[in-house]
């Protein structure tokens, strides 16, 4: 039963990515019903079904054999991934830091999806996810009265915003200034601690990544390359690896 549980809020995670990666990617998702961008055929319910319909058509319209974008399997599995970390940390440290992480994670795998598709955030993104996050930690503080915790957190916010606005101006078309404001959400789900250790893994399955694609020439070091869904899995896999006892 608890497999099931975790199984059926993994998919509802996923179907909320899917359907803003549609809001994301595609213009007048508003009206009508979804379609193939190639051919524009209308797509069938079980079509729409999550990951599994993305494997079983082989990421391939079974009309038109055009390939389908990799980013719609890429949100699903994010999203998914999301929700369920959330779910485990509701269960391990109670609803108020679950509500933290849920806040913070969504708009991170929101943030990973737009870089993955457009090599860039967008700045509402970017600030609704440090102001849900820092809310919600601030509520989830006062409820546990750590009142002098409030304040210290706040001010080390603040202090790393203003930080990341200089050295943003420093390393300028270097590093992205998204990369900056995501590691202010890591701190507001993870701690100081935490969110070094999230960016030190996601910086290890990055060179696991990037480096055998830059060697085989499918990427080139002087080509960006998103690392908002890094950060993403970095920070779900330290949240993980507490919620297990492990760090």
């Amino acid at each position: 039963m608890y497999i099931l549980i975790c199984f059926l809020i993994f998919m509802a995670g996923s179907s909320f990515g899917s359907f803003l990666h549609v809001c994301l990617s595609r213009s007048g998702w508003l009206t009508g019903r979804s379609r193939c961008d190639n051919c524009k055929n209308i797509l069938k319910w079980y079509d729409l079904i999550t990951i599994f319909s993305y494997i079983f058509l082989r990421g391939k319209c079974w009309k038109c054999n055009e390939k389908i974008s990799s980013s719609h399997f890429v949100s699903e599995i994010m999203m998914g991934a999301a929700f369920l970390c959330s779910f485990f940390c509701f269960q391990y440290y109670g609803v108020e830091y679950g509500i933290t992480v849920l806040a913070g994670l969504i708009f991170m795998t929101a943030a990973a999806i737009q870089d993955y598709i457009e090599r860039e955030i967008y700045t509402a993104t970017l600030y609704g996810g440090i102001i849900s996050a820092a809310a919600t930690r601030t509520i989830y503080l006062y409820l546990d009265e750590r009142y002098g915790g409030i304040i210290q957190f706040i001010a080390v916010v603040f202090m790393l915003k203003l930080l990341f606005l200089l050295l943003s101006e420093l390393a300028k078309n270097k590093i992205g200034d998204g990369d900056f404001d995501l590691f202010i959400i890591m701190y507001c789900i993870c701690g100081g601690y935490g969110a070094v250790l999230a960016l030190t893994i996601a910086s290890v399955i990055g060179c696991m990544i990037y480096l055998p694609l830059i060697a085989i020439k499918k990427e080139t070091k002087h080509k960006q390359l998103p690392f908002a869904p890094l950060l993403l899995a970095g920070t779900i896999a330290k949240l993980l690896l507490s919620c297990f006892g492990i760090f």
